[in-house]
């Protein structure tokens, strides 16, 4: 008897190619699972579809088809303690997959949920109460990502957030905040942007962190401390270029508060969260994926 796979498919993935993606992944998990096709049209339905089938099945497996921002929905969703993830990455942004080496080829992803591949146990975020997976952001990358719209993310893709960052350069303030980590002041001052990370990479496949890890029960956090555009624009070259700059503080801990003196917007996994103050820390729930071990 086949297991069943919940498959979750957010139709607005990648760039909009829903009928052919869709018919991949069909073609492909059908031979193995007996599938039970949902469609997300919308953040709060995978939440709710998440809990759902959490709250009625032993350890279902709940295997996503889109992005880290579908991904956040069903995490947010459902009771971790009783399910197991797949994910086929075939979303604008698959930071997770990347990270737990899970293929970008849609065979390539669902044959490693068809030969049973080992479950990897993932540590799971809370900004306030919403939890991540791979990050979170308050300041300037969380106000590029607030003001990215579906449209122009289905057309222009990853690029989007490049096109979008220039149109905000000019107009971005710094603001002045205080960071704590683990109870310990870390900075206070003015901010352009600070970086929260579980993956080792920010911004695509350029490196932030070097010791970053989604099983060691900590966080790695960045502080962009520059006061001017110049010198955030002179700050993103340095770190496009891997380059040092001493306005850029870093710290890790499992307990990180951000406080500000106004309303500062904060993304969780690349999709628009709310404002400061925010605290973010280590939920006591872990996440369990089926992922190749490495």
């Amino acid at each position: 008897m086949k297991k069943r796979a919940y498959l979750i498919y957010n139709p607005h993935s990648g760039r909009g190619k829903y009928k052919s993606t869709l018919r991949a992944v069909l073609q492909q998990l059908k031979p193995h699972f007996e599938v039970e096709l949902i469609v997300s049209n919308s953040r709060e339905f995978a939440r709710d579809i998440a809990a759902k089938v959490t709250a009625k099945e032993d350890k279902p497996l709940v295997v996503v088809a889109g992005g880290d921002g579908t991904i956040n929905d069903v995490v947010n969703g459902a009771d971790l303690r009783n399910m197991v993830l797949g994910i086929i990455p075939v979303g604008s942004v698959n930071v997770i997959a990347y990270d737990l080496k899970i293929p970008s080829r849609i065979e390539h992803a669902c044959s490693i949920l068809a030969n049973n591949s080992s479950v990897r146990t993932l540590d799971v975020s809370k900004a306030n109460n919403t939890r991540f997976i791979f990050g979170a952001g308050v300041g300037f990358d969380a106000a590029v990502v607030k003001n990215v719209e579906l449209k122009h993310k289905l057309l222009l893709g990853k690029t989007v957030y490049a096109w979008q960052s220039m149109r905000l350069m000019k107009s971005f303030k710094p603001f002045e905040a205080s960071v704590t980590c683990d109870g310990n002041e870390v900075y206070s001052g003015l901010v352009f942007d600070l970086i929260i990370g579980k993956s080792n990479y920010y911004a695509g496949r350029f490196k932030l962190f070097d010791d970053a890890s989604y099983t060691n029960g900590r966080l790695n956090g960045a502080i962009f401390t520059h006061s001017t555009i110049p010198q955030y624009i002179k700050g993103c070259a340095a770190f496009f270029m891997q380059m040092k700059d001493r306005r850029r503080i870093y710290f890790s801990g499992s307990n990180i508060e951000v406080k500000t003196d106004s309303a500062v917007p904060y993304h969780v996994d690349g999709d628009a969260g709310s404002a400061s103050p925010v605290s973010f820390h280590i939920n006591s729930q872990k996440l369990y994926v089926v992922a190749p071990q490495y």
